[in-house]
C-alpha cells in the first residue's frame, strides 16, 4: 500500500509512514502536540520526537459566512503553496485572526512554533527521526531557487517585508550552491539527472566530493543523506500542497521543473549543499566555543539504532542497514546514519544557545519598528494602539430549533425565541456568578464549565494578549473601553451570542510592540547566523554529484 499524503510506498505492517510520518492504513490516529519551532525557546540540544509542523500558523474552522474580525489591512496574507525563501520567513507571517460561530480560538497570538505537528507512536518514525530539524526548523530550511511563478503571491510580500535570498548565504557566484549550469548558451533548459541507478552507484561514486567546507567534506554517501533529508523534511510541512506547487510524487524529480531552468531534483540537491554548509560551519563554530551536546540527547542518539531496528523489524526488512539503505542509498548504514543525526543535533543545539543569547531592549524594538515603519503602516499596525488586554468570557450561543430552516450557506436560521433563550442562560450564570464569590478565579471556573467557545474552554475563557480590532466589534469596544478597569464584567451580544465578560488585565506593551519585538528579534537571529556561515566559504563541483534511487518511493 502507499501513502495517502505523499505517494511512499509502505511495507506491510509499518505503522507510519517512513517520509511523512503519516500514520499507515489501519494506524491508530496520531495525538496532536506542539513542536516548538522558534529555536530561542528551545532547550539547546534536547531532541524532539516530532518530526515537523504543518505550515500554517494555525488552522481554524470556519463557517463561509462568518466575517473575519480582523480588518483585512491588519491581515498578513495567505499561506502561498510555493516553498518560502527561508523556513525563517515561513513562521515571521502575521496570521490571520477570526472568530467562528463554534470556535473562538484565536491564531494570531499563536506563536507559529505553536502548531499541531504529527506525534509519532511509539518507535521513531523512519528519518524524520533526525529530530533536530523539527527543534531547529528556522535553520535548517528548504531554501528556495528564488520565485516560483505559480500566480500565487510570497508570504513575506503579502505582509510588505522585503523579499531576499537567505542572508547567510550572500556569496560570490564561485561559491554560491545555488550555481547550475542548466541552460545553454541560447538560455535554454537542458535536460540532465545526477540519479543514478542504485546497482550502478559504486564505490568511488561515493567517495567523490561534490562540496567543500573548510575541513569538511560532503561526499556522495554523505550527500544521499542530506538530499534525502531535505526531501523528507519538505513533504512532512507541504505534503498536503505538493500538487499545488507541481510536484508529482508519482514521477521522477528530474523529469519536473522546479522553475523555468530548475527541476526539482536541483531544488532539493542544491538546498542539501546548503544546509551541509550551514551544518559545517556552526559546528566549527560550536567547536570553537567548546559546545557539547547535553546527556538527553546523546540517550536520544544512543536510542536511534533500538527504535529504527523496531522499525526495520515491522518493515519486514532483513537488518537495520538494509532499513537505511532503502531510503539513503546502497552505501549507507546505522552507524553512517547516526553520525549525520549528531552533526545536525549539535548545530542545532549550540544555534539555540547562541539566539537564546540575544536580548533586545525597548529602545531598540522601538528604533526597530520605526526603521520599519512603511511596512507596519501597510499592514495597519501603528504606534498609537493602546497597550493589548487580558479578558475571559462565556459564551453562550443561541441554540437553533431542531427543524429550523436554514440559508444560503445552509445554517440554521435562528428565532427571536432562540436568541432571548441564550440571553436567559448568560444572565442566569452571570448572576450565579454574582452570587458567588464573585471573583476571577469563579468567573474561571464557570467558564470551563458553561462556555460554548471550545477555543477558550480548556483556559477558563480566558484570551490573552488581545488588542484592538482583533475581535468582532461589539466585544471589542467593551475590552477597549477608556474607562475599563480591572474586575470590570458585563454582558455583550455579539453575532455569535452572548458573551459573560470579566476584564482581567492590562498588558504591558501594546500590539505594534509585540510585532516589532518578534521581527527584531528574527533579524537578529538571521543576522547571527548569517556571521556564524559566512565566516566560512563552501566550494562545489555539482559534475561530481550522483544522488542515488530511493527504495521507499
Amino acid at each position: 500500500m502507499k501513502c495517502t499524503k505523499c505517494g511512499a510506498q509502505l511495507e506491510p505492517g509499518m505503522q507510519t509512514c517512513p517520509l511523512c510520518g503519516a500514520p499507515g492504513e489501519g494506524a491508530e490516529s496520531l495525538e496532536q502536540t506542539a513542536v516548538e519551532t522558534p529555536v530561542e525557546e528551545t532547550a539547546a540540544g534536547t531532541p524532539a520526537e516530532e518530526p515537523t509542523a504543518e505550515p500554517t500558523a494555525q488552522t481554524v474552522e470556519e463557517p463561509v459566512e462568518q466575517p473575519t474580525v480582523e480588518p483585512a489591512a491588519k491581515a498578513a496574507g495567505e499561506t502561498d503553496a510555493q516553498p518560502p525563501e527561508t523556513e525563517a520567513e515561513a513562521t515571521d507571517a502575521q496570521p490571520v485572526e477570526s472568530f467562528a460561530r463554534e470556535s473562538f480560538e484565536k491564531t494570531a497570538d499563536t506563536p507559529a512554533g505553536d502548531a499541531p505537528a504529527k506525534k509519532q507512536t511509539g518507535r521513531v518514525a523512519l528519518f524524520a527521526a533526525v529530530a533536530v530539524l523539527a527543534v531547529a526548523v528556522l535553520v535548517f530550511a528548504v531554501t528556495s531557487l528564488g520565485k516560483k511563478d505559480n500566480g500565487a503571491e510570497n508570504p513575506a510580500d503579502a505582509t510588505g517585508e522585503t523579499t531576499s535570498e537567505n542572508a547567510a548565504l550572500n556569496t560570490t557566484d564561485e561559491t554560491d550552491p545555488t550555481a547550475m549550469n542548466n541552460v545553454d548558451q541560447a538560455g535554454n533548459f537542458i535536460e540532465h539527472s545526477y540519479t543514478v541507478a542504485n546497482d550502478a552507484f559504486t564505490e568511488e561514486d561515493a567517495a567523490a566530493v561534490v562540496a567543500t567546507c573548510g575541513d569538511a567534506q560532503l561526499t556522495n554517501s554523505r550527500l544521499s543523506y542530506y538530499y534525502w533529508q531535505q526531501y523528507y523534511n519538505f513533504m512532512s510541512i507541504y505534503g498536503s500542497y505538493a500538487s499545488m506547487m507541481g510536484l508529482d510524487t508519482t514521477k521522477p524529480l528530474s523529469e519536473q521543473m522546479y522553475d523555468d531552468t530548475h527541476t526539482w531534483e536541483d531544488f532539493f540537491l542544491q538546498s542539501a549543499v546548503r544546509t551541509f554548509w550551514q551544518t559545517e560551519a556552526i559546528n566549527a563554530a560550536a567547536e570553537e566555543a567548546g559546545y557539547v551536546l547535553d546527556s538527553e540527547t546523546e540517550d536520544y542518539l544512543a536510542s536511534l539504532t533500538d527504535a529504527m531496528t523496531q522499525e526495520a523489524e515491522a518493515g519486514e526488512y532483513a537488518s537495520v542497514d538494509e532499513y537505511i539503505q532503502a531510503a539513503y542509498g546502497p552505501h549507507s548504514t546505522m552507524d553512517s546514519y547516526t553520525a549525520f543525526a549528531r552533526e545536525m543535533m549539535t548545530a542545532s543545539g549550540y544555534l539555540s544557545t547562541v539566539y537564546g543569547s540575544i536580548e533586545l531592549t525597548d529602545d531598540e524594538i522601538s528604533a526597530y519598528f520605526d526603521e520599519n515603519a512603511a511596512n507596519y503602516a501597510a499592514q495597519n499596525i501603528a504606534k498609537d494602539d493602546p497597550n493589548m488586554v487580558n479578558v475571559r468570557h462565556i459564551l453562550i450561543a443561541p441554540q437553533a430549533d431542531e427543524n429550523a430552516e436554514t440559508d444560503e450557506n445552509g445554517q440554521p436560521v435562528l428565532t427571536e425565541q432562540n436568541w432571548t433563550n441564550a440571553q436567559m442562560k448568560a444572565d442566569e450564570i452571570y448572576k450565579m456568578w454574582q452570587e458567588g464569590d464573585a471573583t476571577e478565579e469563579t468567573f474561571a471556573a464557570l467558564a470551563t464549565e458553561y462556555t460554548e467557545d471550545p477555543g477558550s474552554m480548556s483556559t477558563g475563557g480566558l484570551y490573552e494578549e488581545v488588542y484592538p480590532g482583533q475581535m468582532v466589534q461589539e466585544f471589542n469596544d467593551w475590552c477597549f473601553d477608556e474607562a475599563r478597569q480591572v474586575g470590570d464584567t458585563g454582558i455583550v451580544k455579539t453575532s455569535y451570542g452572548y458573551h459573560i465578560m470579566y476584564f482581567s488585565g492590562v498588558c504591558d506593551h501594546p500590539y505594534w510592540y509585540k510585532v516589532a519585538q518578534g521581527d527584531c528579534l528574527t533579524a537578529r537571529q538571521q543576522q547571527a547566523l548569517a556571521d556564524i556561515v559566512n565566516a566560512t566559504t563552501v566550494e562545489v563541483d555539482y559534475s561530481k554529484a550522483k544522488l542515488t534511487e530511493n527504495g521507499l518511493l
